[in-house]
């Protein structure tokens, strides 16, 4: 997933790459969206985020590379 957040224009990944330091929760922002929005918008797709001091999204081994994909295109998608 934060491979995949890194790639999109406009995200900035807040949490580290190292998976030593990081688990299953990433963090990010979307430039020119609020995190409320980003969320609305993932929500009409399906794909459930949450907000603290950013958008945020929990993955784990259960996740298919299909859900992750479906993440990562509703934000694509936004962007646009």
């Amino acid at each position: 997933m934060k491979q995949g957040l890194g790639r999109i224009p406009g995200v900035t990944v807040h949490t580290p790459a190292d998976p030593e330091l990081s688990a299953g929760i990433t963090c990010f922002s979307v430039a020119g969206h609020t995190h409320q929005q980003v969320v609305g918008h993932a929500a009409t797709r399906r794909v459930r985020l949450s907000t603290s001091t950013y958008t945020r999204i929990g993955t784990a081994a259960v996740n298919t590379p299909a859900e992750i994909d479906t993440a990562l295109n509703s934000l694509t998608d936004l962007i646009r």
